[in-house]
């Protein structure tokens, strides 16, 4: 090979060389793609992260007022105002000699009572849609500022019996979390 033909060829090389920069059309099509896909995928996790743990929250709270209640029942029987619904205040809770919240057949009835023995944070509102319908709750435990109801789909429900001989229901609704 002569010196001429291979100093052709180192500049024809260069040349090639000093034309090619960046990306082409398609590289920058099929980087685009994957990182859309990537995104998709990062943001349904995201999603699917964020659903467990709204409702983890209200597992917990309902454990909490689950608790609670049984705290306070426990107090009413030894008081002996478990077989009562109350027209003022009737259980104490802290052991002043001073009733505390008013009970119906042992349990916390109203929701300002409930919200100052109850301490679930600021993610929670508590609000008491129905008093007298057993096929509504009694009290709906859901997030953010606004009071919930049976339509918003991510609350707890406790549904209170009855009678003295019934037994308190808890449920968690997540539809919508």
């Amino acid at each position: 090979m002569s010196l001429f033909s291979r100093q052709k060829r180192n500049r024809t090389a260069a040349r090639i060389r000093s034309r090619v920069k960046g990306f082409t059309l398609v590289e920058l099509v099929v980087v685009i793609t994957v990182l859309g896909i990537l995104a998709v995928t990062a943001l349904s996790t995201f999603q699917s992260f964020r659903k467990d743990a709204k409702i983890s929250a209200l597992h917990g709270a309902k454990d909490a007022f689950a608790t609670l209640n049984t705290q306070v029942y426990a107090k009413a029987v030894l008081q002996g105002e478990e077989n009562k619904v109350a027209g003022m205040n009737n259980i104490d809770l802290d052991g002043d000699g001073n009733n505390d919240i008013r009970g119906y057949y042992g349990r916390i009835y109203y929701v300002l009572q409930l919200e100052k023995w109850l301490i679930l944070g600021d993610d929670f509102t508590i609000s008491s849609p129905s008093r007298g319908n057993p096929a509504n709750p009694i009290f709906i435990i859901g997030f953010g500022p606004n009071k919930p109801t049976t339509s918003t789909k991510c609350h707890v429900e406790i549904y209170y019996p009855q009678d003295a001989s019934g037994d308190v229901r808890y449920g968690v609704v997540s539809d919508k979390c």
